[in-house]
């Protein structure tokens, strides 16, 4: 039954709420015709820095890599979005490094990826009220960013009120 819900994409479906779990990788490739291929790491130091072209292409691929998960998804805002952060380490296990920095940058592309496959109109506030960002773990083999998405439907959207 477990395997059922990861598969379809829900992985808690109750009446009040519907909880998604999808899987973001940390850093994408980029193909290169002559020379060896560029791997792009997803952290704010790099898409700060990068050149635009370079970061669209590298949002253009994130967007197909996470297609499979969105496409054909309908959620219903508001939304709540964890992201969690399973890291490679050093051979000592002991590497230290900002998590808000990579989180932030998979939480740009991911909430984008959800506008570009039109699974909520829109990742203004009144679609997303709440993000958050924490450490999970070191995970050598598959380092990633877990997006754990929840529905909130069942609260009242908040209004910002003109004074």
């Amino acid at each position: 039954m477990e395997e059922d819900l990861i598969n379809t994409r829900i992985t808690k479906d109750t009446e009040n709420q519907r909880i998604y779990k999808f899987i973001s990788p940390i850093k994408i490739v980029l193909p290169k015709k002559r020379v060896k291929d560029e791997t792009i790491y997803l952290n704010l130091n790099t898409y700060r820095n990068i050149h635009w072209i370079k970061n669209n292409k590298t949002k253009q691929i994130y967007n197909e890599i996470m297609k499979d998960q969105l496409e054909g998804l309908k959620i219903n805002p508001p939304i709540d979005i964890d992201f969690i952060l399973y890291a490679n380490a050093k051979k000592d296990g002991k590497k230290i490094f900002d998590t808000a920095n990579i989180c932030c940058i998979i939480n740009k592309f991911f909430c984008d990826a959800l506008v570009h496959y039109s699974c909520i109109e829109d990742d203004s506030y009144k679609y997303i009220e709440k993000t958050s960002s924490e450490f999970g773990g070191y995970d050598m083999e598959n380092p990633r960013v877990e997006i754990i998405l929840k529905e909130t439907y069942a609260t009242k959207n908040k209004e910002i009120k003109n004074q």
